[in-house]
């Protein structure tokens, strides 16, 4: 065997594997992402999102309430109001109440255009504590995006400007960047 390898990034279905050797394994194609995914609109948040097939609805959540979770992750849909502007919301939202714990002490926030419209990623700092989302499920450190809409939507409680978007560390980045606001 030659003292050079070959290294050869293999994909089955979604799990990327690192193979070396003196030959690289031929790979089944990776299937379709809407195989893999499926997409959903909320009328009421005037949102659609692609997330993983697999995941089903959050079983007690209110009445028209947005959110799916599996063993792989979760996400919730919600709508906000901006106090002081989109950057102090996200700093607020970040690190400014005792429920942005669960962002831990150090939390990342990125400033950048979500469907276009201006918006932000608060992502977690490695001390961040997993959360289960459903009773006796998997737990997963949380991280959240804030999109402003072109106009706020009206919902039966309010005039809301924001879209909240919440959900694991592992998916949030994918589903972001699926987000298609319609308002």
């Amino acid at each position: 065997m030659s003292s050079k390898f070959r290294i050869a990034l293999i994909t089955l279905a979604t799990t990327p594997l690192l193979a070396t050797g003196a030959t690289a394994l031929a790979a089944p194609l990776a299937p379709a992402a809407h195989h893999t995914t499926k997409t959903l609109t909320d009328r009421s948040l005037k949102t659609t999102v692609t997330i993983p097939r697999a995941w089903k609805k959050i079983p007690y959540l209110g009445r028209g309430q947005f959110g799916y979770f599996g063993k792989s992750g979760w996400m919730e849909l919600n709508a906000s109001e901006k106090t002081g502007g989109l950057r102090y919301t996200c700093r607020f939202a970040a690190t400014g109440t005792p429920a942005s714990r669960v962002y831990g002490k150090h939390p990342h926030i990125t400033f950048r255009k979500i469907d276009g419209r201006p918006g932000c990623l608060i992502m977690p700092s490695r001390d961040a504590p997993r959360v289960a989302v459903v009773k006796n499920g998997p737990k997963f450190q949380q991280a959240e995006a804030l999109v402003e809409y072109r106009r706020p939507i009206h919902t039966g409680d309010g005039r809301w400007p924001l879209l909240v978007i919440d959900g694991n560390r592992g998916h949030i980045k994918p589903i972001v960047r699926s987000v298609r606001l319609h308002h």
